[in-house]
């Protein structure tokens, strides 16, 4: 169940940039000789050089090259693990999403228009292009978050329950805030399904206990310095 992933896994880990390699990233003089750096690493060649026109400047640059790296290589992840456990990689690899859907949600809430989010947000795990682009083209947030229980990343019932109180009191913050919760319980649904093996379960339900932990702390640290 875990061989051909974990073979694959290994796989991936070993192109990680290492120490050293940091270190000569970081002491490039600016983000285009950065970005002129990355482009000789064959695991950053085609998505440096993908970018194109779709970027103004060299730091927007760098730092769409770093999202999409991490994208398209977290992407890969659920797809490598049979049924039941790609629920449980689908689980860790969600947060992800979550940050990519609010961030669509935000800047539409800001003005922004479909096509302008389009060039700013990079795909997620689960979140392909194609979603990215019915969430950035939706009429309203709302219809976006029902979106999201379609897809599959929040429960049916959560999603039309938070759509339901958005059309009714247009409070984005409370918006937002559902969004987290209903995502926290999307992963949860995910590591309690019917065939994980209760060990799998369990270590993932402390994983996501962490991360719950971690998130509150930042939080109170942010309310904290104002």
């Amino acid at each position: 169940m875990y061989d051909y992933g974990n073979a694959r896994l290994a796989a991936m880990l070993s192109r990680l940039l290492d120490g050293e390699l940091l270190h000569r990233l970081a002491a490039s003089e600016s983000p285009a000789a950065l970005l002129v750096q990355l482009e000789r690493l064959d695991d950053w060649r085609t998505i440096v050089r993908d970018q194109g026109a779709f970027v103004t400047s060299p730091p927007v640059a760098t730092e769409l090259a770093i999202e999409r790296h991490r994208s398209a290589r977290l992407a890969q992840l659920p797809g490598l693990y049979p049924a039941p456990v790609r629920g449980l990689v689908e689980a860790l690899v969600m947060p992800l999403d979550r940050d990519r859907a609010i961030e669509v949600l935000r800047r539409r809430h800001a003005g922004e228009t479909a096509d302008a989010v389009l060039t700013g947000v990079t795909a997620g795990a689960l979140l392909d292009p194609a979603r990215i682009a019915i969430l950035a083209r939706a009429p309203t947030a709302s219809e976006a978050v029902r979106a999201l229980g379609r897809f599959g990343l929040i429960g049916g019932r959560a999603a039309v329950a938070l759509a339901a109180a958005h059309d009714r009191d247009r409070h984005w913050l409370g918006l937002e805030a559902g969004l987290r919760v209903a995502w926290e319980a999307g992963r949860r649904d995910r590591a309690t399904a019917e065939g994980v093996p209760a060990t799998d379960r369990d270590a993932l339900l402390t994983i996501l206990a962490h991360d719950r932990d971690d998130a509150s702390a930042v939080a109170a640290e942010l309310i904290a310095v104002g």
